[in-house]
């Protein structure tokens, strides 16, 4: 028979006293879980394509921006199809060299001859066919003060191009002495 104390305890609890909640060690093991979960989903690095931008920011980042249009000089896609004489008539207020090929020239085997406009400070050279007035290319040169550029980009803005139309084919012609930058690009209609 187990005696009580004044407190109405057993002798069995006092001397195994329970031990308080925060000293379980179970409760640690949580704590520690749930720290390790927190501190990840804070820094991000629970996946590669999260940056450590508050939930905020990444929402904001998120939303589509306006697309900007393209600053272009020359508009090639709508001059593809058309004759040297068509961009002609297009173009008259910016052509800046309008001989056209003598009797000589094309007796003496001349089959091809350019056109070539300019605006704004950009120039496009226009090669074409002389007896059927077929376009074969369209060159844009850079506008870089020096003569070469290694922005592919801004070659393709000044002609409102994309490298992969399939109305024209895009060569960009390397400069011979570093063949990293470019002097322009080449435009050929398919």
């Amino acid at each position: 028979m187990e005696t009580l104390c004044y407190n109405a305890t057993t002798m069995e609890e006092q001397t195994n006293p329970k031990k308080s909640f925060w000293k379980k060690w179970w409760v640690w093991v949580i704590g520690v879980f749930i720290l390790f979960g927190l501190i990840g989903s804070l820094s991000g690095s629970s996946s590669p394509d999260q940056s450590n931008t508050p939930p905020t920011q990444a929402v904001a980042t998120q939303t589509p921006k306006p697309t900007e249009a393209l600053q272009y000089t020359f508009d090639i896609p709508t001059l593809v199809g058309k004759n040297i004489d068509q961009i002609k008539t297009e173009l008259q207020p910016y052509l800046t060299k309008s001989v056209e090929p003598n009797e000589t020239q094309i007796k003496a085997g001349v089959k091809d001859w350019d056109a070539s406009f300019k605006k704004d400070g950009k120039e496009v050279l226009i090669n074409y066919s002389i007896a059927t007035k077929r376009v074969n290319d369209f060159f844009i040169s850079t506008d870089d003060k020096s003569g070469k550029t290694k922005d592919k980009k801004h070659l393709l803005e000044l002609g409102n191009l994309m490298e992969n139309d399939s109305r024209y084919r895009v060569e960009f012609v390397k400069v011979i002495i570093d063949p990293s930058a470019f002097t322009g690009v080449k435009v050929i209609p398919k």
